[in-house]
């Protein structure tokens, strides 16, 4: 394996140091799981790193608490089930499945991949996303670069790298055909190994897809049925949806707060907007602006309203429960 390097952009080849060990970012070969290939990740997840997997902004699945023994075992065990370093194009998450797609998209996908592994130039962080159409378009989920269909045409546009939505969870129907696909939300965009090996069983035939909005898309005879999987969320209205959290101390090495642990408090008031709770100013959970975003800073919450977490707060200092209490008031 490569040398270890914090902050860097983390693959299979260099998994990225932080607070609860290394950690690696991985894509099923063409955007979807089979159910033999999600266990075999989380039977990976497991056995090399502490269970956690997690889903970016950009659908990739990032896989925790590798060691510097483990990491490349796990790279070895999960390339070996047709899984690679994090795709940096963002896929029609329903490509091949949902008949209202573009056709050629992906094709397009692969051959832009393709490009983009070829291109030593840009940065590694630089992604494309592909807008095909269908019952859940992939829109604009912050990347660089956006290829869109329309009008029996595909053109290109720039993105927004600090556009971020909540996920779109239900049901969604193939026009007016019996056929679709459930989209099940990951309680800020994290789920445990065992949950989703519990999903893998459930699924049949069907495929899991990541989505760029903290969800996985099941398609399938089965995926009504995977509504019921514990550790997901089927429920559009349910509060955690609104509300965006990075792992934060311990799990992360820049934080200082225990994030989750504050956003779950925050999520049983069921805010009726968006609220961001960072452990830093990176903002890895939510690149865009929030209505209420508190942010790490020695062990308390600074709060910005209507921005980011690296814009400037208009309140300092604030413990838990008086963070808690300015996002109620």
């Amino acid at each position: 394996m490569n040398a270890i390097v914090r902050g860097w952009c983390p693959s299979l080849a260099r998994p990225m140091a932080t607070g609860d060990g290394l950690l690696s970012r991985v894509s099923p070969l063409g955007g979807a799981m089979t159910a033999e290939q999600a266990r075999a990740l989380a039977t990976a997840s497991l056995r090399h790193g502490n269970g956690v997997l997690q889903l970016t902004s950009r659908a990739a699945i990032q896989v925790r608490g590798l060691t510097a023994a483990s990491a490349d075992r796990f790279a070895r065990d999960i390339t070996s089930v047709g899984f690679t370093d994090a795709s940096r194009v963002v896929r029609p998450p329903l490509a091949g499945d949902d008949p209202g797609i573009a056709p050629s998209a992906a094709a397009l996908s692969d051959v832009i991949e393709r490009a983009l592994l070829g291109w030593s130039p840009l940065p590694k962080k630089f992604a494309v996303a592909v807008d095909a159409g269908g019952v859940l378009p992939t829109g604009d989920p912050g990347c660089d670069v956006v290829v869109r269909y329309a009008g029996r045409r595909w053109t290109v546009v720039r993105g927004h790298r600090t556009r971020s939505r909540a996920s779109a969870v239900g049901w969604y129907a193939y026009g007016g055909a019996e056929a679709g696909a459930f989209v099940l939300g990951l309680p800020f965009g994290s789920v445990t190994a065992d949950d989703l090996a519990n999903l893998a069983d459930r699924i049949g035939a069907g495929t899991i897809r990541p989505t760029p909005w903290r969800a996985f898309a099941i398609t399938g005879p089965a995926a009504r049925d995977a509504a019921s999987t514990p550790g997901f969320i089927a429920d559009p209205d349910d509060p955690r949806l609104r509300v965006f959290a990075c792992p934060g101390a311990p799990a992360c090495a820049s934080a200082s707060v225990r994030a989750r642990d504050a956003a779950a408090s925050i999520a049983a008031m069921r805010p009726a907007y968006t609220v961001h709770v960072s452990g830093c100013t990176k903002g890895c959970a939510h690149a865009g602006a929030a209505r209420v975003t508190l942010v790490g800073a020695d062990g308390r919450y600074d709060l910005v309203r209507d921005g980011r977490a690296s814009d400037t707060p208009s309140l300092r200092g604030l413990t838990v429960a008086q963070a808690i209490a300015a996002v109620a008031a």
